[in-house]
């Protein structure tokens, strides 16, 4: 999967079971672009457990928010430490980087 515009790989990893995945990348205005990614399944089924992965430029990305990170508000290298966790039930499933003159930069949710 791949965010075309800015050449921003996607990777989806886990088992689908019986779901398939579908995606939709809309822009509703200059520097808003909306990434919307969907499982879905033709029978019943439990949703699976799934990671996403994806690299993004830290440029003018200065700091990161999550609801479980308490203060710490800064950007860990890949050497430090666990990556974020969100589920459904426990943790808001949303990330936001920004420039500490307020603008976002990328949210997750």
């Amino acid at each position: 999967m791949q965010l075309d515009q800015w050449n921003v790989p996607i990777q989806i990893s886990g088992d689908l079971k019986s779901f398939e995945i579908q995606s939709k990348l809309e822009c509703v205005e200059p520097g808003l672009c909306l990434y919307t990614v969907m499982l879905k399944s033709t029978e019943p089924d439990t949703p699976p457990q799934i990671a996403l992965k994806w690299d993004w430029p830290g440029i003018q990305s200065l700091a990161i928010w999550h609801p479980t990170q308490g203060p710490r508000h800064n950007l860990s290298p890949i050497w430090g430490g666990p990556p974020l966790e969100s589920r459904s039930a426990s943790s808001a499933p949303v990330m936001s980087l920004y420039h500490l003159d307020g603008t976002y930069r990328l949210t997750f949710a």
